[in-house]
């Protein structure tokens, strides 16, 4: 019986559905267990909604948040829900709120450089991971952004190709 399940338990049980990709099960359980109650119920049920691709669902968990008071690290995931709903714009807005309370935090650089990519801004993202601490992650996080502006310029070629060559 789900109300039997201790409080402390209930996000560890949606977290570990999720880790598996089982995002429906995890919004199922979420239901049962109301997690929306709370602020960080409400961000995860948002992600599981938008990493299953229920946009409707996400959009609507989203709206519902409130971003003023939030934690850099909750940020990170609200930003992330809505670039997984392609939402780069409002991804992009909440992400930086985020690195304007930790601006050296590699889980905000790293969503920040994701959604400045997912509108094209790569030099944007690349004069930040400049000006960020050089280590590992953020050398790995460098070589991701040239080989992602890379394969848009590929992808924007043969799109532009297509285009000059229909018939």
């Amino acid at each position: 019986n789900y109300a039997d399940f201790p409080e402390y338990t209930k996000l560890s049980l949606i977290q570990n559905f999720r880790d598996f990709k089982h995002f429906k099960t995890a919004i199922d359980w979420s239901k049962k267990f109301n997690i929306q109650k709370s602020v960080d119920g409400r961000i995860l049920l948002s992600v599981l909604y938008a990493e299953a691709q229920d946009v409707a669902n996400a959009k609507d968990q989203l709206s519902k948040i409130d971003i003023k008071g939030l934690t850099a690290d909750q940020l990170v995931r609200v930003a992330y829900a809505y670039r997984l709903i392609n939402l780069p714009v409002d991804a992009l807005a909440t992400v930086e709120h985020a690195y304007q309370q930790q601006p050296k935090s590699f889980a905000v650089l790293q969503e920040y450089s994701y959604d400045l990519a997912a509108v094209g801004a790569y030099k944007k993202a690349q004069q930040l991971l400049l000006a960020s601490d050089k280590n590992a992650q953020t050398e790995s996080l460098q070589h991701w952004l040239k080989v992602s502006e890379f394969s848009q310029r590929v992808n924007n070629a043969i799109t532009r190709y297509k285009y000059l060559n229909r018939e």
